[in-house]
């Protein structure tokens, strides 16, 4: 909700994800000419759209050698020239050496595998994504500053409530640990293996794209950032749901029902908070926005016209 919520690249990404993952489906027992147009197209053209892409370049690559798709390929080379049509610009503007730099200026390819850290890190995310921690989204809401919470009686009320709901969403993580844990080692032992129905299909897509994004943000020369793996954040979802079932089922667990049933419930008033009190969905001046600085020419020509006083 919140990296969608307003216009830049990462929003862009969830629709992909989906139809990576519905077009994979429907090419896991046949060679579909849908399924393979798509993801051809998908192979070109989501690079021009996010560089995070990457991921779902190696996970189709995984898929396909670990036959988990069937690729029809004249239909996929359909789907890469109709991705390469959305290339022109990019190529008029090469042409006339217009192009503006896109690499990093600092860092290597391998930075994440020979530091670590950022391959740990993105892992954390993956664990992140399943739980109810939303991170520095809402304390950039109005409700976290201590100017507003002590203004009256009703904001410190909804002040505490809020930061209740943000501790607890923290606390989830450590539901979420043994969650992926159990997943990653019962999938795992079947990463070649052939596959015996959907559901383990759907656990061997979602294994799949977690080596996928260890592969891209081990090769990635910057350090990782929540918005660089949010494309695996259905894959990442399905891993926890995995756990989640199990533990569902299980006999004597009703403590454990209890704390899943508030890890998905406790979504809405986290949600809520940061969508009437984060700075990103509440109507300010432009002086609120910039601060002490000037708008720039490009912002002042895209800003509307100010309406006379009245």
């Amino acid at each position: 909700m919140y990296h969608a919520g307003f216009l830049w690249e990462p929003s862009l990404l969830y629709f992909p994800a989906a139809l990576h993952l519905w077009a994979s489906w429907i090419s896991r027992h046949s060679r579909s000419v849908i399924g393979s147009v798509v993801l051809g197209w998908l192979f070109i053209a989501m690079p021009q759209v996010h560089a995070s892409s990457i991921i779902l370049l190696a996970l189709t690559l995984l898929l396909w050698l670990g036959r988990r798709i069937r690729v029809h390929y004249p239909a996929a080379i359909v789907g890469m020239a109709v991705g390469a049509v959305t290339l022109i610009p990019t190529i008029v503007v090469w042409w006339h050496n217009e192009l503006p730099a896109v690499n990093p200026t600092d860092g290597f390819i391998g930075r994440g595998l020979v530091l670590v850290f950022p391959l740990l890190k993105a892992v954390l995310y993956w664990i992140r994504f399943i739980s109810a921690d939303a991170g520095g989204i809402i304390k950039g809401t109005m409700f976290m500053k201590s100017a507003w919470a002590t203004a009256s009686m009703s904001h410190t009320i909804l002040s505490i409530a809020v930061k209740t709901f943000y501790y607890a969403g923290m606390a989830s993580i450590a539901l979420c640990i043994p969650a992926v844990y159990r997943f990653v080692r019962e999938t795992l032992p079947n990463f070649r293996s052939p596959v015996s129905g959907a559901r383990d299909w759907i656990m061997q897509y979602a294994l799949y794209a977690f080596a996928a994004m260890v592969i891209a943000v081990a090769l990635s020369p910057v350090t990782t950032q929540s918005w660089h793996v949010i494309l695996i954040l259905p894959a990442a979802c399905l891993s926890g749901a995995y756990w989640f079932e199990r533990k569902w089922n299980e006999a004597g667990g009703k403590w454990l029902r209890w704390a899943i049933v508030a890890l998905i419930v406790i979504r809405i008033p986290l949600v809520l908070a940061f969508g009437f009190g984060h700075d990103r969905y509440r109507v300010r001046s432009l002086e609120d926005v910039i601060g002490d600085g000037q708008p720039s020419e490009e912002l002042i020509r895209i800003l509307p016209p100010q309406e006379p006083p009245k």
